[in-house]
């Protein structure tokens, strides 16, 4: 697991209720991810990951995607599931982009400052083709830098 705090579970007793606060079924893999696997915060190439630990706390999945109602409504009507931030401390939320076209959801960080100004164009930056790739990248980077 690439050093990263991942605990395995047998299950996820808060899967339906954070499903239901998205108003969908998380897309594969990240949905057998939250639902086998607890993690606390942590950073992966440019995502900071929300936790997965089923608290309500500022930095837990959660709480955390649903804490900013304009920027969570522009996201769900967008078709995107913020699943933490840019690594760098800004707020521009990082998601799942679902209106991607194959079968795995890209990675995307959206600008929040053209969402709270209401924009037309919203900035929309594509991190990685995938969750697999993105870890995949990151484990690269590791261990060319010797991590």
């Amino acid at each position: 697991t690439m050093g990263h705090p991942f605990e395995s579970a047998a299950d996820c007793p808060w899967l339906d209720t954070l499903e239901q606060s998205y108003r969908l079924r998380l897309p594969e893999p990240f949905r057998s991810l939250v639902r086998y696997y607890r993690w606390p915060e942590f950073d992966v190439g440019p995502l900071a990951a929300f936790s997965n630990l089923g608290v309500h706390d500022d930095d837990d999945l959660l709480k955390a995607p649903f804490r900013d109602k304009p920027i969570l409504e522009w996201l769900q009507a967008n078709g995107l599931i913020q699943i933490g931030r840019l690594a760098t401390g800004s707020y521009d939320p990082v998601c799942l982009n679902l209106a991607a076209r194959g079968a795995r959801a890209s990675i995307v960080s959206i600008d929040h400052e053209g969402i709270l100004l209401c924009r037309r164009k919203v900035r929309v930056t594509q991190l990685s083709t995938s969750l697999e790739e993105l870890i995949a990248e990151s484990a690269d980077d590791d261990q060319t830098h010797g991590e």
